[in-house]
């Protein structure tokens, strides 16, 4: 059976996101989240301060750069 189906069947829904540089953000805050876009992007970004040394090692650019970007709207969260 289709994807839609299967979903129908749970009560659930396929949902469009825009992908304009917060289709991850869009994507929790349209499932999980009371925040917007902004508040999330921030929220995370201030985790992710908070948590260097868990996650530094995986970001291949400047941390701090990366954290302050990824607090901005339209900027790709692949990395996180």
């Amino acid at each position: 059976s289709s994807i839609n189906e299967q979903l129908l069947q749970r009560g659930l829904e396929l949902q469009s996101i825009v992908s304009d540089g917060n289709c991850l953000f869009a994507s929790i805050v349209d499932q999980a989240s009371d925040l917007n876009v902004r508040q999330l992007r921030e929220l995370i970004a201030e985790y992710l301060r908070k948590h260097r040394s868990d996650y530094e090692p995986f970001i291949d650019t400047d941390y701090d750069a990366y954290c302050e970007k990824l607090a901005k709207e339209n900027v790709w969260g692949g990395q996180i």
